[in-house]
């Protein structure tokens, strides 16, 4: 798997797909992402050793756990969730805890 993909992670939520991938040793060989005891994707290694797949587009919540397998190497992600992942900056605009926050201003935030 690619280094960033791990337990307690946010993958992207519906409408949008989110993209997985990796590398396998053996190219040609079929790789399997299973979700929650549930096959959701299979795609086979590249030419190059390297593997992706579009999962199915998911609505946001979860824990789930992801299990990717070729052959007989599993990796196993546990705490999964799916959502929007918000990367801010800033200076003092970014120096306020959400509890600042008026409560004239209604979270739509689903998780």
């Amino acid at each position: 798997m690619a280094n960033y993909y791990a337990s307690h992670m946010v993958l992207q939520c519906a409408p949008k797909r989110a993209n997985i991938w990796g590398h396998g040793d053996v190219p040609g060989a079929e790789v399997n992402i299973i979700m929650d005891r549930q096959t959701i994707a299979t795609t086979t290694v590249g030419s190059d050793g390297k593997w992706s797949a579009l999962l199915p587009a998911t609505a946001a919540g979860g824990p789930h756990t992801i299990t990717i397998s070729s052959g007989s190497n599993t990796i196993a992600m546990n705490d999964v969730m799916f959502g929007d992942v918000w990367i801010c900056s800033g200076q003092s605009n970014m120096e306020f805890n959400m509890n600042q926050v008026s409560l004239s201003y209604k979270c739509t935030c689903t998780f």
